[in-house]
């Protein structure tokens, strides 16, 4: 499970599938150049804690990368993570808004079939919610319905 923090989750009013993707996602997420090797993209995740890193090309937002998308293709393909790079493993996102009703977002995780959400503003990449932070929701409203 990813830790996301007690300042993300708040004071515990409301449903939570009615709070908005500023209370669910990881903020303040690093990123990695698309071009980066796998390896440095590892690192940054070991050293950060993140388990996604949104990837960038010339300052545009272009893909996520997965801790598990990255031991999968090590692990299972051999890739020498020195020399594959973000943009040879990442994957396509669902773009959500830090006001947006998390129920929203996840509902296009859902029906594009896609595992992470990177969260934006004007300044650019704020946050990262993923599937694992759905089923944190899913397991939190289960265990109010008791």
């Amino acid at each position: 499970m990813i830790d996301t923090g007690d300042a993300i989750h708040g004071d515990g009013q409301g449903r939570a599938t009615e709070r908005t993707m500023r209370h669910w996602m990881t903020p303040a997420p690093h990123s990695v150049g698309s071009e980066q090797p796998l390896s440095a993209a590892r690192r940054i995740m070991r050293e950060s804690g993140a388990s996604t890193l949104p990837v960038v090309a010339n300052g545009k937002l272009v893909g996520i990368l997965s801790e598990r998308a990255i031991r999968l293709v090590h692990e299972l393909r051999g890739v020498d993570l020195a020399v594959a790079s973000a943009a040879d493993v990442m994957t396509s996102f669902v773009l959500a808004f830090p006001e947006e009703p998390v129920r929203a977002v996840v509902a296009r995780m859902a029906a594009q079939r896609l595992d992470a959400a990177v969260v934006v503003e004007a300044d650019g990449v704020v946050g990262t919610f993923t599937s694992i932070g759905a089923l944190d929701i899913l397991a939190r409203q289960l265990s109010t319905e008791g």
